[in-house]
């Protein structure tokens, strides 16, 4: 079966204008199953799997309800996150305010799940209150 290296175009392997650089080997039939998924939350979160299985993140948005800062968390895991999680990226949102954020390059890339988490402390989770209203777009492979 073929597989896939290095940047490659997926219009050219069954998408329509959506460059992704893979950075792991990724099976042909995985491709082809490829699909855009939107993940957002019905109510205030602190975490969230918004998605389970391999996936390319390429926007973050949602809100912060809270009146201080806090700290939108990645975990590429299968399970909500626990004290002292160590995230695959961290970015400060400001207390009461939109926020929106897009990965460098070409997306952000989930191998087992796309985890998300409201924290208060930047380097590694420590909850915060359900204060949090989600979005999530991208890439289900």
């Amino acid at each position: 079966m073929p597989t896939l290296q290095g940047a490659q175009n997926l219009a050219d392997l069954y998408l329509a204008r959506i460059r992704i650089d893979f950075r792991r080997t990724i099976d042909n039939s995985l491709l082809r199953s490829a699909r855009f998924h939107t993940y957002r939350t019905l109510a205030l979160v602190v975490s969230d799997i918004a998605y389970n299985g391999t996936f390319v993140l390429n926007l973050a948005s949602g809100f912060n309800n809270n009146a201080a800062l806090r700290y939108l968390m990645f975990f590429d895991q299968t399970a909500l996150p626990v004290l002292g999680s160590v995230p695959i990226q961290s970015i400060p949102v400001n207390p009461l305010q939109e926020f929106s954020w897009s990965p460098p390059q070409d997306g952000l890339i989930f191998e087992a799940a796309c985890v998300f988490g409201l924290s208060t402390t930047p380097v590694t989770f420590t909850a915060s209150a359900a204060d949090c209203f989600m979005r999530a777009e991208g890439i289900a492979l």
